[in-house]
């Protein structure tokens, strides 16, 4: 079966947890952490729980936003989270490439 669709708060939330995950140096980038964060807290009710590749990254963003320690948010957990996440929609991306549809930006 098909995963759902994502809404656009689960794609709030996979952006600013990208964000957070990807970000190597922080010095100076305390406001968009900052951001980020105050920016998950608020989508995470909205989020859908029950989808299979999702939900991992939505408890990682979790503990993220509960975390109190200023380097917490680099968590490996969200990175892995993420990295499944991607690894499905690479893949799906790239199956809708690959029949041809013609829609640039399906994906």
């Amino acid at each position: 079966m098909a995963e759902p669709k994502l809404s656009i708060a689960d794609q709030v939330l996979v952006n600013h947890a990208a964000f957070l995950a990807t970000l190597r140096i922080s010095a100076g980038r305390e406001a968009d952490i900052k951001l980020a964060r105050d920016v998950m807290r608020d989508v995470l009710p909205r989020t859908n729980r029950k989808h299979k590749y999702l939900a991992p990254v939505i408890e990682a963003a979790q503990a993220v936003v509960d975390e109190l320690g200023a380097e917490e948010w680099r968590g490996f957990e969200l990175a892995a989270a993420l990295a499944e996440f991607f690894r499905w929609r690479g893949a799906l991306a790239y199956d809708a490439f690959a029949v041809g549809s013609g829609e640039e930006g399906a994906a």
